[in-house]
């Protein structure tokens, strides 16, 4: 039993041997908790063997050093651009935790996967139809392209010419399959 409890002991100890001192990158100190923590999340992800892990964390933490020195020194942290990205990043990197921590906590059963396929399916409509249009600004245009229309007018070339929805314009009004399941023309 005291074989077992030195062993269990020595386990638990091993990872910290591996990461015991802090180092410095151009002035900035590393600390052993910044690359144990690390190690930690490289083990997570599949990097089993300790030295690699130290050796991982030592080379990721090194880089983040001299990046963030380099961004001081360029005042990049004050530009509105790069604040906007690191908020979006943030919430980015938070929505995801949270999704990863509830599919962890709530796991979905084929059962559930099945009932929720069902109900979409059930609001699908298998029936898709082409669509095209010219859209116009005022209701006078619409009637003199109608007259135009009624006349013979070819609607692809009317639509190139007059359309303001330039996406569907080039594709002379047409709007890609849909399942949309009624259209409301006044």
């Amino acid at each position: 039993m005291k074989k077992l409890l030195l062993v269990t002991a020595l386990a638990a100890l091993a990872a910290p041997v591996f990461a015991q001192t802090a180092f410095t990158v151009n002035g900035q100190t590393v600390s052993v908790a910044d690359q144990q923590e690390l190690m930690k999340v490289l083990a997570d992800r599949g990097v089993k063997d300790q030295k690699q892990q130290l050796e991982a964390a030592r080379s990721i933490l090194a880089q983040e050093k001299l990046i963030e020195e380099a961004a001081k020194k360029a005042n990049i942290a004050q530009d509105p651009a790069v604040k906007a990205l690191i908020a979006e990043r943030q919430t980015e990197i938070y929505s995801a935790e949270l999704v990863r921590k509830n599919a962890a906590a709530h796991p979905l059963t084929d059962a559930d996967l099945k009932k929720t396929y069902e109900e979409v399916k059930k609001q699908y409509d298998p029936n898709e139809i082409k669509v095209r249009h010219i859209l116009v600004k005022t209701e006078q245009e619409a009637k003199d392209i109608i007259k135009s229309l009624n006349a013979g007018g070819d609607f692809a070339t009317i639509a190139k010419e007059k359309s303001l929805d330039q996406g569907t314009a080039a594709q002379g009004g047409e709007i890609p399959f849909t399942n949309i399941r009624r259209i409301a023309i006044p």
